[in-house]
């Protein structure tokens, strides 16, 4: 396209005229097929050309797709919580109530046979 502006019989304002339409429409043909809040935020932040828009765009694009994978995301705890976890309540479980020690409980109890 620019290529048939170069080769007309304008001037060179009127050349410049003509790629500065074009571009602007380009653009705003771009912008039209946006999600409007993305193309909401290219048009504030005026970019000066298409390539400076795609930059632009992309960036928002990333931006947008990284915000939705952060909800979407399940809260799971991390490793080492999760080990944590399970450490404190095996240990709960296999904590004998009759002498105290840890790896038996009260019906396994040598102490509590040894008395009875």
């Amino acid at each position: 396209m620019h290529a048939n502006i170069q080769k007309s019989n304008l001037s060179a304002v009127e050349k410049h005229a003509q790629i500065v339409l074009i571009e602007s429409i380009a653009l705003n043909t771009l912008l039209t097929g946006l999600n409007p809040k993305i193309a909401h935020i290219i048009r504030a932040s005026n970019p000066k050309d298409l390539l400076e828009a795609q930059i632009r765009i992309r960036r928002e694009l990333q931006l947008s797709y990284f915000e939705i994978q952060k909800i979407n995301r399940p809260n799971t705890p991390k490793p080492s919580q999760n080990n944590q976890l399970i450490r404190r309540l095996n240990l709960q479980s296999h904590r004998c109530t009759f002498c105290g020690r840890i790896s038996h409980s009260y019906n396994e109890c040598r102490s509590r046979q040894n008395l009875g």
